[in-house]
């Protein structure tokens, strides 16, 4: 007796109820199907009858493809305003915001635009201005700095002093700013000189853009020389000794009106170069941005690469001549009649002067010597100058 969870292997070749298609009322003259390959009787010939491969994207005409198209590129409808000939980032006309305010939770206008929205200074943090009309100190966020006494962090600084550690000594600096606020950056400089410290202080001059500004300890903001920490008084590279102060005496006083160069807050609107706003909020006239275009470099026109160009190409250039015997048919690597290179030290050619053994003097030309060596006076017309 056969078990009825388990068919007999024949019920499913059949295809009464087993998984075969012609057996599941999908058979060749089913529900108008009367084709062997199912498919409705379409083939893919009739479903591309009217689709022409060969034309042209861009104008519909055939030919050509469309990147060949002598027709000017469709744009397309604009996605913000529903006109054609121009992009959404191209729109002239204005953005239609259709979200919800952060601020208020209202619809029909965006966050900065929110009537009720309350101005925040990203310089003091306080309500009721923008940054671009504060006056009060900037605040130095601490909250990164660990809290130690003060002197744990002059212990930190000497450490890093005989270490010679600049990136530890800026840490102490900091740690020492947060347990003494009062402290400047001349009290610094004169208390690390009676200690001994190797670290120097420097007061330098410094050209930041105009969304920076160079703050000290305290806050204060809008200072002219920015403090940077050296191991030495004195300049050790050229290019800092037009911004090094003169002694150690007008370090000090460069000190005074010294700090660190940190982000103003405020925006500076790249259409105007006006500061306080950014180019979406600009109320001047959009400066058009020159954009990158393609150009030919075998006709020279713009709007195509060569491999596209249909000028004709230019014919192939004289083939290069030996600069040795003026030949066509070789370069001068190859050149049979080129002088043959000679040890400028004994003249053989059978190697080069570095591989030679013979030691002779560049200065005196003397053999058995090297001019490090030589007691003759320096023959300065001799000597080949490198800086060029």
């Amino acid at each position: 007796m056969a078990d009825p969870g388990n068919p007999p292997a024949q019920d499913w070749n059949q295809g009464v109820s087993g998984g075969n298609a012609r057996g599941n009322g999908f058979s060749a003259g089913a529900a108008g199907f009367t084709n062997p390959d199912n498919n409705g009787g379409f083939t893919s010939q009739d479903a591309r009858a009217d689709v022409d491969d060969s034309a042209c994207h861009n104008c519909g005409q055939g030919g050509h493809m469309a990147r060949e198209c002598p027709e000017p590129k469709k744009m397309g409808a604009c996605f913000n305003c529903g006109e054609e000939g121009h992009s959404k980032a191209d729109c002239p006309n204005p953005r239609k915001f259709s979200g919800t305010c952060r601020e208020c939770n209202e619809e029909g206008h965006q966050a900065r635009d929110c009537p009720m929205r309350v101005k925040m200074c990203k310089q003091c943090l306080q309500e009721g201005h923008d940054a671009i009309e504060c006056k009060n100190a900037k605040v130095i966020d601490m909250s990164q700095v660990p809290d130690m006494s003060e002197d744990d962090a002059w212990a930190m600084l000497k450490q890093a002093s005989d270490e010679k550690d600049l990136d530890d000594f800026r840490d102490g600096v900091k740690i020492l700013s947060k347990a003494a606020p009062a402290m400047t950056y001349v009290d610094m400089e004169k208390e690390f000189r009676k200690r001994g410290f190797s670290v120097y202080l420097i007061a330098l001059v410094k050209n930041i853009e105009d969304t920076w500004t160079i703050v000290n300890l305290q806050g204060e903001v809008d200072k002219k020389y920015a403090v940077g920490y050296f191991l030495s008084e004195k300049p050790q590279r050229p290019k800092l000794v037009e911004v090094w102060p003169e002694s150690p005496a007008a370090n000090v006083e460069r000190l005074a009106d010294a700090g660190l160069a940190v982000d103003r807050g405020v925006p500076k609107c790249s259409n105007c170069g006006q500061m306080g706003h950014v180019m979406r909020q600009c109320r001047e006239e959009i400066v058009p941005i020159a954009r990158v275009t393609v150009s030919c470099k075998l006709c020279g026109e713009e709007g195509h690469r060569v491999r596209d160009c249909k000028q004709e190409r230019q014919k192939p250039r004289e083939p290069r001549a030996c600069k040795v015997c003026e030949a066509t048919d070789h370069i001068a690597r190859d050149c049979p009649n080129k002088p043959k290179r000679t040890c400028h030290k004994c003249g053989s050619e059978e190697h080069m002067a570095k591989d030679c053994e013979v030691i002779k003097c560049r200065n005196c030309d003397a053999i058995g010597h090297e001019a490090r060596d030589c007691s003759a006076p320096k023959d300065w017309s001799r000597v080949k100058c490198r800086n060029w």
